[in-house]
């Protein structure tokens, strides 16, 4: 292959390899599902305990989400992405390896600190090697990728786990990792400031004095709900108790739910556009999320087919969270883009933060009134731990009604 050709291919070779670690990032924050009683047996924990450590990826992802994007900057890609892929692979070996609850901890925060480099070093890769025109479409395709890895963390992993146990299982993925934190440092290429790039900073400060940057990023929290509620810890094990299947099959039922918010996120975007309007779209999806997640309690009274309709509903939800980018780049200057998506991303991984433990407490706490044993929740130990989740979905139907503003799909700056 002569130079022209191989400078042709390198920005699709740099890109997709980038885009990995963002599949792997949502790999890693909903593997524990599929392992939950595993590791509420192994390490004799209650339900509260283990939405708490769990959420400690969610914890510190948040901690970095405003950083990152500044590290990147002067860092670049290429050194930034090889370490956080080194620091997931060393956390995803010690919790393999843990033997302690303080183990698991320190393991989930070092998963987490990566996190935030994933989705944001994808798009600076996307920045640099491809013509502005095509980056909302590169961002929509990196953003699949968020399907695709808790795809592989549902189904696959359970059935890897169940074959080689949770521990093997998953230091194979840690060696695994370790390789592609080599790969990224031998291929990835930061290439070249754009002039656009270089116009676009800003003083985080102003941006947090536009007023409609707290609602939209609000708005990004309220989305995720049902990811990090349902999808990433707790929804697994219900199922499992109400169908009394294995988690491999759950996981591979729960494809269905990862497809919602893979073709959800695009359906959403291009309906927006059509109709010109960005409130009726959040209305959608928060009145689907909000009557799917009620009905999704009452799973026991459901019919499997139904139950796969409403899986793929509460993963179509969760597309509103993309379009929150969209409504950000109507509204807020130029120069202020780059940092309210730093602020979005943050919001809808801090929902993780605050979800997790949330809905663990509310498990335990009525499996004590009922008598039940940790590790052996009931049916309805987990229904009671899903209110919350539609009780923050109505909380979003009321913020995009009485708090977004409209902008019909037209640059309107928001005034200081």
């Amino acid at each position: 292959m002569d130079k022209k050709s191989l400078h042709r291919v390198a920005p699709f070779v740099i890109c997709t390899l980038g885009s990995f670690f963002y599949i792997y990032d949502y790999f890693l924050a909903v593997a524990p599902s599929v392992i939950t009683q595993d590791l509420l047996g192994t390490f004799s924990l209650d339900a509260g305990r283990l939405g708490s450590l769990m959420a400690l990826f969610f914890l510190a992802s948040t901690f970095f989400q405003i950083p990152a994007g500044m590290l990147l900057d002067r860092f670049g890609a290429r050194k930034l992405l090889s370490l956080s892929v080194l620091v997931s692979g060393l956390g995803t070996l010690l919790f393999a390896m843990a033997t302690h609850s303080w183990e698991l901890a320190l393991a989930r925060i070092l998963m987490g600190v990566g996190s935030p480099f994933a989705f944001l070093g994808a798009l600076f890769l996307a920045s640099r090697w491809f013509s502005h025109r095509y980056f909302a479409f590169i961002a929509g395709l990196v953003q699949l990728g968020a399907a695709v890895g808790s795809i592989i963390g549902g189904g696959p992993l359970a059935m890897l786990v169940n074959h080689l146990g949770w521990r093997d299982g998953l230091l194979a993925v840690g060696w695994i990792t370790l390789l592609l934190a080599l790969l990224f440092w031998l291929i990835i290429r930061d290439g070249e400031v754009t002039k656009v790039e270089s116009q676009q900073h800003a003083r985080f400060i102003d941006t947090l004095k536009i007023p409609q940057v707290w609602w939209i990023a609000a708005i990004g929290f309220v989305s995720w709900v049902t990811i990090t509620g349902i999808g990433s810890l707790w929804g697994i094990p219900y199922l499992m108790a109400v169908y009394g299947w294995s988690n491999e099959q759950v996981g591979y039922l729960y494809i269905i739910f990862w497809l919602g918010l893979g073709i959800g996120s695009p359906i959403v975007g291009w309906l927006s556009d059509a109709i010109k309007s960005r409130k009726i779209p959040c209305y959608i999806c928060f009145g689907l999320g909000l009557i799917a997640s009620i009905l999704f309690i009452g799973a026991p009274l459901m019919p499997k087919m139904v139950m796969v309709l409403l899986l793929f509903l509460l993963g179509f939800a969760a597309s509103v969270q993309s379009l929150t980018f969209g409504i950000a780049k109507d509204i807020v200057p130029s120069q202020h883009f780059v940092a309210t998506s730093g602020l979005i991303n943050l919001a809808a991984v801090a929902t993780g933060v605050v979800m997790q433990p949330l809905m663990g407490f509310v498990i335990d706490h009525h499996a004590k009134v009922q008598g039940s044993l940790p590790q052996h929740y009931t049916v309805a130990d987990y229904q009671f731990g899903f209110i919350p989740v539609a009780v923050v979905l109505l909380m979003g139907l009321a913020l995009s009604y009485f708090a977004l503003r409209e902008t019909y799909c037209c640059n309107v700056n928001e005034p200081k």
